[in-house]
């Protein structure tokens, strides 16, 4: 009986799970310890948590994996199998930590494709009606986590999405592509974007003379990763440098080698300056399929 009960919930995920767009937590048990975890777009296949959430379950046998790349820095990880409960409901899944903190003002971030429900729904009650859809065929890679693959005028590009980050943010060899097709040129402002992993990465605006549409949205600037991921892809020049855009101070470590080329990965994630414009959300997760209803752009 009890063998059966267990199956029986750790059996295809059905029922629709309802988070706030603006705030998409869940409340979860992992070890019977309470956790608090957003429900990230742009999260890889794992549980990852917090290191003094990791360091609570303390039944968990953590173990060292191969740890991750982020741009051009390794860091160590550490992973465990463990059991997810959420509503009721369990599914096993990986947790994973690392040495920085991954998410703010929550325990951790999970994938929406990990969770016991048939489909996620990222609601904004008080927003505008939406007046057009949008859908996409997700896919998962090790790499990148969920993501869809988009056509532009300077080429193809991997096209994730992301509600808990504000820019859009392009990848060096994602950058080249988008400025290719719309007369991409770098501003003098940078920054950083602490994106996976809770590792800070340098970015610099690019602004697109002739905006670019993609997959239903249109991006007239984003923030360019411009020391990762970029292989041989040309860049425009950075306003006053004569360096190349990743070897400019600011961008990566200036050195006395130039460091080798990575090699490219053409990404472009939206960020809310784009999905604000979608109120409604739906994800299943057995099919993966992606579902945005917006408003005119």
């Amino acid at each position: 009986m009890i063998a059966a009960l267990t199956a029986l919930l750790l059996a295809a995920p059905t029922g629709t799970l309802t988070l706030d767009r603006a705030d998409p937590v869940v409340s979860a048990t992992i070890d019977n310890v309470p956790l608090r975890l957003r429900v990230a777009l742009d999260q890889h296949a794992v549980v990852e948590l917090n290191p003094d959430a990791a360091a609570s379950l303390t039944t968990l046998k953590f173990e060292r994996d191969g740890g991750a790349q982020v741009g051009r820095i390794s860091i160590p990880g550490r992973v465990a199998r463990a059991r997810l409960i959420v509503a009721g409901r369990k599914v096993d899944v990986t947790a994973s930590s690392y040495p920085r903190p991954c998410c703010t003002n929550v325990d951790g971030e999970i994938a929406p494709d990990l969770l016991p429900f048939a489909e996620l729904h990222f609601t904004s009650p008080a927003a505008t009606t939406p007046t057009r859809t949008v859908n996409f065929a997700m896919e998962r890679s090790e790499d990148l986590g969920l993501f869809t693959r988009a056509r532009t005028p300077g080429g193809p590009v991997l096209l994730l999405f992301t509600l808990n980050h504000a820019a859009t943010l392009a990848t060096g060899a994602g950058a080249a592509v988008l400025a290719r097709g719309g007369a991409g040129r770098f501003t003098a402002e940078t920054g950083t974007e602490t994106r996976a992993f809770g590792i800070p990465r340098p970015v610099r605006t690019m602004l697109l003379d002739r905006p670019v549409a993609i997959a239903g949205f249109t991006i007239a600037r984003a923030q360019v990763r411009t020391a990762d991921f970029r292989g041989d892809n040309a860049l425009p020049p950075v306003p006053g440098v004569d360096s190349a855009p990743d070897i400019v101070a600011g961008d990566i470590r200036v050195t006395a080698r130039t460091p080798p080329p990575q090699r490219a990965i053409s990404a472009v994630t939206l960020g809310r300056d784009l999905l604000d414009a979608c109120p409604d959300i739906r994800f299943e997760t057995r099919t993966r399929r992606l579902t945005l209803r917006c408003t005119a752009p």
